[in-house]
């Protein structure tokens, strides 16, 4: 279905190498199922939204209980299907999550150009780990959270401090 749709699909037969290929590259859209080898996919979209939280994750299952469709929420998903697949079902999920992804991205875009334009550039750079950073950033910034700040000296913390105190509702 994926497939004819236009999209690039990789499948996995477990969540790490999943995980391993989220480090390494582009990926606009993960579709896991709850029951897996080695982790289940509540547990894999947990650390997908912790490790990359403009990734959307939908999650499937044959067992769709209103106890699993709340877990898979509550860890992040962006959608949950339950199974016998319909093809209709999964193009508007697909569809709607990659809009999703694109539009949280330019968010982010927007933002850095934004902060750039006004003189405030914060955090420099390009790199996915420093997007990382930021994104993780924006999410922790929306929050009434108290945050510790780690690393060793001269690795930015005091800048990314500003960058979140930047972002928080209480600046």
């Amino acid at each position: 279905v994926l497939r004819r749709a236009g999209c690039s699909v990789v499948a996995f037969p477990d969540a790490a190498p999943a995980l391993d290929a989220l480090e390494g590259g582009e990926v606009d859209i993960v579709v896991t199922d709850i029951s897996m080898p080695g982790m289940t996919g509540i547990e894999l979209c947990e650390k997908i939204v912790a490790r990359h939280p403009d990734v959307p994750v939908i999650v499937l299952t044959a067992y769709g209980t209103l106890e699993s469709a709340v877990a898979a929420i509550r860890a992040g998903a962006y959608d949950f299907i339950t199974k016998p697949l319909q093809q209709e079902a999964v193009s508007v999920a697909i569809e709607r999550a990659h809009k999703h992804s694109v539009l949280r991205r330019e968010v982010i875009r927007l933002r850095r150009e934004l902060s750039v334009a006004k003189g405030d550039e914060g955090l420099v750079g390009s790199s996915a780990e420093l997007c990382r950073v930021r994104a993780m950033i924006d999410r922790v910034a929306q929050t009434d959270v108290s945050v510790l700040l780690q690393g060793e000296t001269g690795t930015g913390k005091e800048v990314a401090a500003r960058e979140l105190h930047r972002k928080s509702h209480r600046h």
